[in-house]
């Protein structure tokens, strides 16, 4: 398994520089993310969204992450974790999706990504943000339904194999 700065990823080290580019290019004012995993990637957004002032959020209803690694806790990444099952704690997220400064963006990357953007992506903005990791395998164009979005980064992640890559989105 790979890593970031010490704590376990899931991605591959590509999508890191994808993500990157998504900050440079559409800053965004709150960040959610949808599986926490062991917490390598939820390390990177959190370090990303303070470097430009952002909000950050992640929700899992494991805790596989260690919170006592000195860099979840520079970040203050126990404090932006919730542990809760996102679907019985929907109303939570969408409450956070109503109150929270936009543009946001949102990451889909828990145990059953369709249910994920179905039952979130329709309450984003126009304007706000969507990604889904394991484009191509567990979620496809078909599971966008009817949420208006327009592919964006295409440049760069249609370079990359089906797999375990990730696919993003502008809510229109």
């Amino acid at each position: 398994m790979q890593t970031f700065l010490g704590l376990p990823l899931s991605q591959e080290w590509q999508d890191l520089f994808i993500w990157e580019r998504f900050f440079k290019i559409y800053p965004v004012r709150t960040f959610i993310e949808l599986g926490t995993g062991h917490g390598g990637l939820s390390l990177f957004f959190a370090l990303q969204c303070h470097a430009i002032g952002a909000s950050f959020h992640t929700f899992d209803n494991q805790t596989l992450i260690n919170m006592d690694e000195p860099l979840a806790k520079l970040v203050n990444l126990p404090a932006s974790f919730y542990n809760i099952d996102i679907f019985e704690g929907q109303d939570q997220i969408i409450k956070l999706i109503q109150s929270s400064p936009h543009p946001m963006a949102m990451f889909f990357d828990d145990g059953d990504k369709p249910r994920e953007w179905s039952t979130f992506a329709p309450h984003l903005s126009p304007g706000d943000y969507c990604a889904v990791h394991d484009f191509g395998t567990e979620f496809t164009e078909e599971h966008i339904g009817g949420v208006p979005v327009v592919r964006i980064l295409g440049e760069i992640s249609d370079k990359r194999g089906a797999g375990w890559k990730s696919m993003w989105f502008k809510r229109t």
